[in-house]
């Protein structure tokens, strides 16, 4: 009877795990927002950043974030799936706090946000790696080095701040 209960339990979980992976209109509207937040930021970033290095970081992330977005974009019209071209409330409502803020003040909320986005971020990428629709999970696997990228960068900025 245990043993029973322990292999329905595991099943449960698996089937838990399994589900996790998100819908693939949900993931590219997800992901598309991200990327626009991100261009957003990073542009900010790069005309508003005290340091160099918080000035170049904006630059990668707008261009990048900016080719992420493109290829979002044209996976989503091949499935037939319509994204909106808007930034996330979150990041709206960073960028609002950040233009109110110079010098180390704001390279230090820029940075603590784009750690604590990129980790959420890597973390959603990594379970849409998983999901049965091969071409998110293709997008999300060509994705995540430049999430990872784009971390250790600001985590490095970070420490010179």
């Amino acid at each position: 009877m245990i043993r029973s209960l322990s292999a329905i339990g595991l099943l449960a979980l698996s089937a838990a795990v399994y589900s996790k992976a998100p819908e693939p209109a949900d993931f590219l509207r997800h992901a598309m927002r991200g990327d626009i937040s991100e261009v957003m930021l990073g542009q900010l970033a790069a005309k508003k950043g005290q340091s160099d290095a918080v000035r170049k970081f904006g630059e990668m992330l707008s261009t990048e974030h900016g080719a992420a977005r493109d290829e979002v974009q044209q996976l989503a019209s091949s499935m037939g799936i319509k994204v909106k071209s808007e930034p996330t409330a979150k990041a709206q409502k960073e960028a609002e706090k950040l233009r109110a803020m110079d010098g180390k003040k704001f390279d230090r909320e820029f940075l603590d946000f784009m750690i604590k986005d990129h980790s959420e971020d890597i973390s959603e990428f990594k379970e849409a790696s998983q999901s049965d629709n091969q071409q998110i999970a293709q997008l999300a696997t060509k994705t995540l080095p430049t999430l990872r990228k784009h971390l250790q960068t600001a985590q490095a900025a970070k420490r010179f701040l």
